[in-house]
């Protein structure tokens, strides 16, 4: 089941909703470090307090699942870092994105985005990347448990590739330059090492409370890894219709915009912060008159199932 109408007409916008606002990157970075950090620490004191351990065992889950999220959030704060849509200056973008995906671990952020580059130009088509990841998955346990620990392997050859100079095999290159980018993956690589001297530090030293933040990081893989279906499965050919939007309050307060992936398909260059009133926007204008790939609520778990295919076309 899929939605094949095609869209060949991206609608102008207005040019404020490319404007980049510094303290909407602060405040999201904040809401991100909350998120994860404080549900590590909260279910780390519930663990050493006396309550039954049902009790315990059951107020851990909307923390693990709160915390989850806040790192799928420092993702998008990545992901958008290399959209260059945190920074003026390319490179600072980019480096504010490794330093937000630093919590990820063992994630390594440019190995994505050279990857998602060739996904935008080619999304849902040939040499479309993601479909050779996310199309492997057609039951709902893989796709929830199996896509996302997949892309961790997949993703950090990408950066040691590049780390290295090598070559690697997409059709269109990153757009800094090749000196410039092994330089951000060797960076990015320093804070991987970094965050491993974290993590052994913790282990050693509060494991009690590294298990808490572990349970966090799990709960992330899980809901990151029910995203790429949320946004793509089921969906058609071309623009407007190679990606879908999900709406709704809780998606707005969990994802802080970033729910809007049909929109940041059209108008990748804006940021995450701004595609809600991008989706305004083109509600007011009659864009959503015509069918596109757009869901509410709930609804959107539907595409988890195989009978929603990721679009996967031969390289």
């Amino acid at each position: 089941m899929s939605t094949t109408t095609a869209v060949t007409i991206r609608p102008r916008v207005p040019k404020e909703l490319y404007a980049r606002s510094t303290p909407r990157l602060w405040l999201s970075l904040v809401y991100s470090v909350s998120l994860w950090l404080g549900a590590s620490f909260v279910t780390w004191w519930l663990w050493q307090s006396a309550w039954p351990l049902w009790v315990k065992g059951l107020a851990s889950l909307p923390l693990l699942l709160a915390g989850g999220q806040g790192l799928v959030i420092a993702g998008y704060l990545g992901h958008d870092a290399f959209h260059f849509n945190l920074h003026e200056n390319r490179v600072v973008s980019c480096v504010i994105g490794i330093i937000a995906t630093a919590p990820l671990f063992p994630f390594v952020e440019i190995g994505f985005a050279i990857s998602h580059w060739n996904h935008h130009l080619h999304a849902n088509e040939v040499g479309d990347p993601d479909g050779q990841i996310f199309g492997k998955f057609n039951s709902w346990p893989t796709r929830i448990f199996l896509a996302r620990p997949l892309t961790f392997l997949v993703y950090g050859r990408n950066a040691l590739y590049l780390a290295m100079g090598k070559p690697l095999k997409f059709k269109a290159p990153f757009p800094l330059k090749p000196e410039v980018v092994r330089r951000l993956a060797q960076f990015n690589f320093l804070v991987v090492g970094w965050m491993t001297t974290v993590h052994l530090y913790l282990i050693f030293n509060y494991l009690s409370f590294y298990f808490c933040l572990l349970g966090v990081r799990l709960s992330s893989v899980v809901l990151s890894g029910m995203n790429p279906y949320f946004e793509h499965a089921g969906t058609g050919h071309g623009l407007g219709a190679d990606s879908r939007s999900r709406v709704g309050w809780l998606w707005d307060l969990f994802f802080l915009g970033s729910n809007y992936h049909l929109e940041h398909h059209l108008y990748p260059g804006i940021p995450f912060y701004n595609l809600k009133r991008t989706n305004r926007y083109l509600n007011e204008i009659g864009y959503y008159r015509s069918p596109h790939p757009v869901a509410k609520g709930i609804a959107v778990f539907r595409y988890l199932s195989g009978a929603y295919a990721y679009p996967r076309r031969a390289v």
